[in-house]
């Protein structure tokens, strides 16, 4: 039968030794870094600013831009990464414009301007003519695809607009009609 023994009182002191604060800054900071450069490359919030894309997506919404897809900047140089794919008719996509005045312009041949974001949906892809006569919107001369729905929505103003499905590329999208 073997006793059992306490340990020492020097083998107590042993123990690990609890994080310095400059540790826990540390690790602090590598957290704070990877999560920016998450959000530079891959992918960051946004919030839905206005109802300009009414009823897909409702003023207040939050969502995540995935800036991977089409080639992500990378910060502080005008490089970018590859692209997986190139963007589509029918995509959603958040860009950058610059505004004078009442004006709107390309964001990257007026740098020194203030941005807004957008967010809207692509209809005409570079070459294509669109043309908008009364409901019915055009792309290189062929109409597209439309089927009214018997919805409603209105406005923050209170203005009842109808709901209708176009379909871009062979996928629908639910739009509005401003009267």
């Amino acid at each position: 039968m073997s006793a059992r023994t306490d340990p020492a009182p020097e083998e107590l002191k042993r123990e690990t030794p609890s994080p310095t604060f400059l540790d826990q800054l540390t690790t602090i900071g590598f957290a704070v870094l990877i999560a920016l450069g998450i959000r530079a490359v891959v992918i960051e919030p946004f919030r839905i600013p206005s109802e300009s894309m009414l009823p897909t997506l409702l003023i207040g919404d939050h969502l995540f831009v995935n800036k991977f897809v089409y080639g992500a900047k990378v910060p502080f140089t005008d490089w970018r990464f590859p692209g997986l794919r190139e963007p589509r008719r029918g995509d959603v996509v958040v860009f950058e414009v610059a505004r004078r005045g009442g004006g709107i312009y390309p964001a990257d041949r007026y740098p020194d301007l203030p941005r807004d974001r957008f967010v809207k949906r692509i209809v005409g892809m570079p070459g294509d003519t669109i043309e908008v006569t009364g409901r019915v919107v055009k792309v290189n001369g062929a109409p597209l695809l439309r089927h009214e729905l018997n919805e409603t929505h209105a406005d923050a103003m209170g203005e009842i607009l109808r709901s209708a499905l176009e379909v871009l590329d062979g996928r629908p999208h639910a739009v509005l009609e401003d009267p």
